[in-house]
C-alpha cells in the first residue's frame, strides 16, 4: 500500500519535473529560469525520495538530501549572479559625491 502510493508520487513528481524542464528551457528571463531550475531539482528530490520508500532503499535518501543541498546552493549562486549583472548602478557610481549634498561651489 505504501509502496503503491510512493510509486504514484514518483510518477507525479516526474510529470511535474518534465513541466519545469520545459519552463527552464523556454523561460522569458534568467530569474524565471533560475526558479524553474530550483523547482526541477526539488521535483527530482521528491522523485528520489518516493522511489527510496517504494523500493525500500534507505541509502537513496542520502542522495536526495545531497541533491537538495546542491540545488539550494546553485539557486543562491544563480540569483546572486543575476543580481550583479542587472542594470542597477554600483554604489561607487551614484551621482551624489558628498554626504551633505553640497556642490563644489557651495562648499567653497
Amino acid at each position: 500500500m505504501i509502496a503503491a502510493a510512493a510509486l504514484l508520487l514518483a510518477v507525479g513528481a516526474a510529470g511535474i519535473g518534465a513541466m519545469w524542464l520545459v519552463r527552464l528551457v523556454l523561460g522569458p528571463n534568467p530569474l524565471d529560469r533560475t526558479a524553474a531550475a530550483f523547482a526541477f531539482s526539488q521535483s527530482c528530490v521528491v522523485l528520489i525520495g518516493a522511489l527510496s520508500v517504494a523500493l525500500a532503499r534507505a541509502q537513496w535518501l542520502q542522495i536526495a538530501f545531497a541533491l537538495l543541498l546542491a540545488g539550494l546552493a546553485v539557486c543562491v549562486a544563480a540569483l546572486k549572479r543575476a543580481r550583479y549583472h542587472s542594470l542597477q548602478p554600483r554604489l561607487a557610481h551614484l551621482p551624489h559625491a558628498n554626504q551633505a549634498g553640497l556642490s563644489d561651489q557651495e562648499r567653497a
